[in-house]
C-alpha cells in the first residue's frame, strides 16, 4: 500500500493527463480519426508534431474532410467555452486542464492551417474551406476574441496575440480563395524544396527525436 501510495505521489501532472486521456478514450469511444485529432490537440507543451498531423491527414481515406474539419471546430470551442456544460468539463476547465486551456484552441488552429496547406486540390480543399466558410462565425467571432483568463507560465496576453494572429490567418484563407491559392503554391514548393535536399543528405534530417 506504501508502495501504491509514493508512486501516486510521484506521478505529474502529465502523467495524470495521460491517464484521463485514456480513460476518456475508452469509455467514449472515440472514432479513429477523433483520436487522432484529440492527440494534436492535447494540453501538452509541445507539438503538434509532424507525426500528428500526418495522422490526422490520413482519415481523409475514411472519413470525408468535412468532418474531420467539423470536429476539429467542435473541440476548438469546446475549449473556447467559458461556461462548462456539464461537471465533467467543469472539472476538466478547473482542475485537470486549469491554465493549459488555450493550447488545445492553438493547436486546434494549427491543424486547420495544415489541413488547408495539405490537402489535394478540387474536392479535398472545397470540404475543408466549405466546412470553414459554414462555421467562419466560430472564428471571427469566438477565435478572435479570446480571452485567457490564466496561464501557468503568466503569458496570457502574448498567447492571445498568438492566437489572435493565427484566426486571422484563417479568416483570410477563407475569404480571400486567390490568397490560399498562393500559400499552398508556396508550401508545395517549400515541401519539394526540403524533400530534395533530404534526399540529397540522405539520413540527415533523421534523429531530431520527434514524435
Amino acid at each position: 500500500m506504501d508502495s501504491l501510495s509514493k508512486k501516486i505521489q510521484n506521478l505529474g501532472i502529465h502523467d495524470l493527463r495521460n491517464a484521463a486521456r485514456f480513460a476518456q478514450n475508452v469509455i467514449v469511444q472515440y472514432e479513429p480519426y477523433q483520436v487522432d485529432v484529440r492527440r494534436a490537440t492535447n494540453t501538452d507543451s509541445w507539438g503538434p508534431t509532424p507525426k500528428h498531423l500526418a495522422k490526422v491527414l490520413r482519415n481523409r481515406y475514411q472519413v470525408p474532410l468535412y468532418l474531420i474539419t467539423e470536429y476539429i471546430l467542435k473541440r476548438l470551442i469546446d475549449h473556447i467555452a467559458q461556461r462548462p456544460k456539464n461537471l465533467y468539463e467543469k472539472a476538466r476547465k478547473d482542475y485537470v486542464n486549469y491554465g493549459s486551456e488555450w493550447r488545445v484552441v492553438l493547436k486546434c488552429l494549427v491543424v486547420i492551417e495544415y489541413l488547408l496547406m495539405n490537402v489535394d486540390d478540387g474536392d479535398e480543399i472545397n470540404q475543408v474551406r466549405s466546412c470553414l466558410l459554414t462555421h467562419k462565425h466560430l472564428i471571427s467571432k469566438e477565435v478572435l476574441n479570446f480571452k485567457i483568463k490564466f496561464s501557468n507560465d503568466g503569458k496570457m496576453e502574448v498567447h492571445e496575440r498568438g492566437i489572435r494572429k493565427k484566426g486571422e490567418l484563417i479568416m483570410q484563407f477563407i475569404e480571400d480563395s486567390k490568397f490560399l491559392k498562393q500559400e499552398r503554391l508556396k508550401n508545395k514548393k517549400a515541401e519539394s524544396n526540403e524533400n530534395r535536399i533530404a534526399r540529397q543528405c540522405p539520413g540527415g534530417t533523421r534523429g531530431n527525436g520527434v514524435e
